[in-house]
């Protein structure tokens, strides 16, 4: 179909015959050919990368975001769509997802992470249908394991980012087909899953712009698809987005509380766009690849242009256009996890590359040092590794062994951005959000929310808590972070003059506890 679509437009244009258009997969290119001598490497490091970094951190410890879902999809439906509609920082249609499977019985957090397992399995499936696709079979197994190591944590993570992926990715799959076979079906396809993409997260919006780029192009070379059918597409991915509309204006509406999210630098656009140990440890395969192999050559691999334009825009747009967004505006928004996105084009693009170099050895060395790099840069235990820095499990097992069914003051310094709204701690059923992880492992105690910023209204309010509080008893606790010490600091100096001193009881990853306790 596609050639014929090609031939007809060669004939009424009296255009010569393009390369780009005619390249078949079969052809003897570097990135077409499969070697099985090497091949079962890609697939033994795959499995090393799904069992290590996606199956052993299912397990672990909740961190701060995942108790916000904890606390969200606990109740009926209905009672999970009413906090979801105060609570805007959760995606609706994500805890309508979650919520099922809160229902079932087993530990709570593999349970709450199985939707982001399976996301992240099918946004897999998905990279590699597009890679065998446009690169051939080779480059997509390359890919696979790249995307498979570079979005790890988000297989893991019980937040929507893994099933925001497998939208994109799909998206992104159907589009291609669409392009090239003009169905119907593909066409429709694309709309749902392009649309499906906003729903687990606004940001993943840039997605449309690479689709755009990418529709241009063809028009541009000439295979563009029927009017009708774009006309549908367009009509239809509005339509889909409209329920979302309450939810996109309450969060548009407190888009000022994304300032507590530092101005990037000029920098982070090359440095911060990726994971940390990206860049070296894909120098270091290339290190590796000149000093085995003497005879090392690459030739650039033959491709499709707008195809390939395609996972360049998709690995590149989303954390561009998050940066300028923070950069100009006073929103801030560059986070890694918010152009996660970007991975899946980031992962074909390297192996697109990637495919250009021989030997067949050097390929998978290169592809191979990218995987070591995600495993060594996680860490931990050979027989455990947590999914986060954050062990809020472990930090409230240690305040309940000294509550012991004792009302004892819990100070937790809440790291929800929502704790700096002074409104939040007036309305009980809204402070409750900022105690989600007391939630998630309940303790004994009276929990106490501080705000994020130790600000002077927050001192303010922390006196008025020492004066009726804290100063009627013998004991408290503070929970907060290892690397802010503001609230600390503040409660030392206060009491000091009242015989108060404090104990550190550990570091459980970032969250630390003290127990402060008259002489």
């Amino acid at each position: 179909m596609m050639q014929q679509r090609i031939d007809q437009y060669r004939r009424s244009t009296n255009e010569p015959t393009i390369y780009y258009y005619t390249v078949s997969m079969n052809d003897s290119t570097p990135n077409a050919k499969s070697n099985p001598a090497v091949q079962w490497y890609v697939w033994a490091a795959l499995a090393v990368v799904v069992v290590r970094l996606w199956i052993q951190p299912m397990s672990s410890s909740f961190w701060l975001d995942e108790t916000g879902t904890f606390l969200i999809v606990q109740g009926s439906f209905a009672q999970m769509l009413a906090k979801c509609a105060r609570w805007v920082g959760q995606p609706t249609f994500f805890a309508a997802i979650v919520w099922p499977f809160a229902q079932l019985p087993g530990p709570r957090e593999v349970i709450f992470r199985i939707p982001s397992l399976i996301g992240l399995s099918l946004a897999t499936i998905f990279v590699y249908r597009i890679g065998k696709r446009l690169l051939g079979i080779e480059a997509a197994r390359a890919a696979v394991l790249i995307f498979a190591a570079l979005s790890a944590f988000y297989a893991s993570d019980a937040r929507p980012y893994a099933l925001g992926l497998m939208a994109a990715s799909g998206a992104v799959l159907f589009l291609i087909r669409w392009m090239d076979d003009s169905a119907l079906i593909d066409a429709i396809c694309y709309a749902f899953f392009a649309a499906l993409t906003v729903y687990f997260h606004f940001l993943f919006g840039a997605m449309f712009l690479v689709h755009g780029g990418y529709i241009l192009l063809r028009y541009v070379q000439g295979t563009r698809p029927r009017l009708r059918d774009l006309m549908l597409a367009a009509a239809l991915i509005p339509i889909l987005l409209i329920p979302l509309a309450p939810s996109f204006f309450r969060v548009t509406s407190v888009r000022g509380s994304f300032n507590f999210i530092p101005k990037p630098r000029l920098a982070s656009i090359v440095l911060d766009s990726f994971p940390e140990y990206f860049y070296a440890f894909l120098v270091a395969g290339f290190l590796a690849v000149i000093l085995l192999f003497s005879g090392v050559k690459f030739s650039r691999p033959k491709s499709r242009v707008p195809e390939v334009w395609l996972l360049i825009g998709w690995a590149l747009v989303p954390p561009s256009i998050l940066y300028l967004i923070s950069y100009l505006t006073p929103t801030s928004v560059f986070v890694e996890r918010y152009f996660a996105v970007a991975l899946p084009g980031l992962a074909l693009s390297l192996a697109y590359v990637v495919s250009g170099f021989e030997p067949a050895a050097a390929r998978t060395i290169l592809v191979l040092t990218l995987a070591a790099g995600a495993v060594l840069d996680r860490g931990g235990p050979l027989r455990t590794l947590g999914h986060h820095a954050e062990n809020w499990r472990d930090a409230l097992a240690t305040v309940n062994k000294l509550t012991d069914g004792n009302a004892m003051p819990i100070l937790v310094h809440s790291d929800f951005v929502e704790s700096n709204n002074p409104s939040m701690f007036t309305d009980p059923g809204q402070a409750g959000f900022l105690l989600a992880p007391l939630i998630a492992y309940p303790t004994s105690g009276i929990p106490i929310p501080l705000p994020m910023d130790a600000d002077e209204k927050a001192l303010v309010r922390l006196e008025s808590i020492v004066e009726q509080i804290i100063l009627r008893g013998d004991r408290f606790i503070l929970i907060t972070k290892i690397y802010e010490g503001r609230y600390r600091m503040w409660l030392k100096g206060r009491l000091h003059s009242t015989s108060f001193v404090d104990r550190d009881l550990g570091n459980f990853g970032t969250v630390a506890v003290y127990l402060f306790e008259r002489k």
